[in-house]
């Protein structure tokens, strides 16, 4: 993964290269018209026009570089991007597996009780945002490989789960209430209850 990540650091400065060019040349040209019109005008800004031409040349030979690089890289690129396409799935995979364990789980059995739910919840909850991050670099990967919906799958699949954890969280909030208020009608003497209230 490491190589796949310095892979595509320079993959992203040739995109980088390519995207900025028309504006770095039409930057340049401006520049060496500007001084041109200034040297008309009998302003003699030579050093300056002999600054630009250089900086022209060494765009020109940024562009060629980044055309060889881009060509050296290519057959990387293309096993990076096959890696990366088996690699989403198996992460679809795991994914599909991990939610199917999560069904499991024991913050689904009202007899787990409230801070033994809490516990585990807290634990999924982390396990989640190890998946966020994988999904991420994932999506990252899918960018820069082009790879179509790459980890599309896989972020719906992670937002699933993430959305049910959310709410088992706050049907455990409520129990936790509703248990708290009940103990507390238990400590009361019998004549001292509102029904009324109680209700509520």
């Amino acid at each position: 993964t490491e190589d796949r990540f310095g892979l595509l650091k320079v993959r992203e400065n040739l995109i980088s290269v390519n995207e900025r060019k028309d504006e770095i040349v039409l930057t340049l040209d401006s520049m060496e018209q500007l001084i041109k019109t200034l040297d008309e005008v009998g302003v003699n800004r030579e050093n300056d026009l002999k600054r630009n031409v250089r900086l022209i040349d060494e765009w020109r030979n940024m562009e060629k570089l980044a055309t060889m690089v881009e060509k050296d890289i290519a057959p990387y690129v293309k096993i990076e991007a096959e890696k990366s396409k088996d690699d989403i799935i198996k992460f679809e995979d795991e994914l599909r597996q991990y939610k199917a364990d999560v069904a499991k789980e024991s913050f689904y059995i009202y007899k787990t009780g409230v801070p033994g739910a809490f516990k585990r919840l807290e634990y999924v909850r982390g396990q989640l945002s190890e998946f966020e991050e994988k999904v991420s670099n994932f999506d990252y990967f899918s960018r820069m490989f082009g790879i179509a919906d790459g980890a599309k799958v896989a972020g719906e699949t992670l937002g699933a789960i993430k959305a049910e954890i959310e709410q088992i969280k706050k049907l455990w909030n409520h129990i936790e209430r509703s248990e708290q208020k009940f103990q507390e009608y238990l400590a009361k003497q019998w004549g001292d209850l509102v029904p009324a209230v109680m209700e509520d």
